[in-house]
C-alpha cells in the first residue's frame, strides 16, 4: 500500500523563501535581485547604486508590487525615451467608440544600467504587475521569464447589479504600442519556465535559477 499523499494549498507554499529587511540583495556571482512585493520608494536610489556594476538584475514580479515603479525604476533600463503601452478609452460623445490614446513613454534616466535585466512573472502577476512588466519590457536588454500572467490589467470600473450585487471590470483597454492586446491574453514571457513537482520538493526556485543562468550565459 502506498503512503497517503500530503497536499498543500498553494497559498501555504513559501515559493520564494524571501528573508531580509529590504526588497533587494546581491546574489552569488554579482547578480542583483529585487522583489517588488516589498519594495519601497526610498530603496530605489540605493539599489541602483548597489547594482550599477553587476552582471545582471533580476526583478521578481510574481507578486503584487507594494510601490508603483514603472516611472521610478523603468528609466534605469532604457537608453532613450521608449513607448511601452497605449490605451483605449470610451468616447462619451460617441457611445460604442473606443479610440486609442497616444503611447506612454518611459523616459531615459540620468544613468542607464549596462547589464542584463530578467523579469520574473507567473499567473499570480496581474493588474499593476502586468503593467509594470510592460514597462520593464521596454528596456534595452530585457528578458521576461516564467509563465503567462493573469491577463487582468487595466483601471478597475465598478458595476452595481440588481439585488445589491457588485462586480468589476477592467475599464481601460491595455495594449502594447503596436496595438497587441494584453487583457484576457496576459503578458507572454520570452522564455517559458514553470516550477516542477520535483523542484518544489527539493526546495528549488527553478524560475530564479533559469534567470541566473540567462545572466551568466
Amino acid at each position: 500500500m502506498q503512503p497517503p499523499i500530503t497536499t498543500l494549498r498553494s497559498i501555504n507554499i513559501d515559493w520564494y523563501r524571501w528573508s531580509g529587511d529590504t526588497s533587494y540583495k546581491l546574489l552569488d556571482g554579482n547578480i542583483g535581485y529585487v522583489t517588488l512585493e516589498f519594495i519601497k520608494k526610498a530603496e530605489i536610489p540605493i539599489l541602483k547604486d548597489l547594482f550599477k556594476n553587476t552582471k545582471g538584475i533580476i526583478i521578481d514580479i510574481r507578486n503584487y508590487p507594494s510601490t508603483f515603479v514603472p516611472f521610478l525604476l523603468g528609466p534605469y533600463f532604457v537608453s532613450s525615451p521608449t513607448p511601452f503601452v497605449k490605451f483605449t478609452k470610451f468616447n462619451i460623445d460617441n457611445p460604442g467608440e473606443f479610440p486609442f490614446t497616444d503611447p506612454l513613454i518611459i523616459p531615459k534616466g540620468e544613468t542607464v544600467y549596462k547589464g542584463k535585466l530578467v523579469v520574473l512573472i507567473n499567473e499570480n502577476s496581474q493588474s499593476q504587475s502586468e503593467y509594470t512588466t510592460m514597462a520593464f519590457k521596454a528596456g534595452d536588454c530585457t528578458t521576461v521569464l516564467g509563465s503567462t500572467t493573469a491577463g487582468a490589467d487595466g483601471t478597475v470600473s465598478y458595476i452595481y447589479l440588481p439585488g445589491g450585487l457588485l462586480t468589476r471590470i477592467s475599464g481601460t483597454g491595455i495594449y502594447y504600442p503596436d496595438g497587441t492586446q494584453t487583457q484576457r491574453v496576459g503578458i507572454i514571457p520570452d522564455v517559458v519556465v514553470r516550477p516542477t513537482i520535483k523542484g518544489i520538493e527539493q526546495g528549488k526556485d527553478e524560475v530564479l535559477e533559469k534567470a541566473i543562468e540567462i545572466i551568466n550565459d
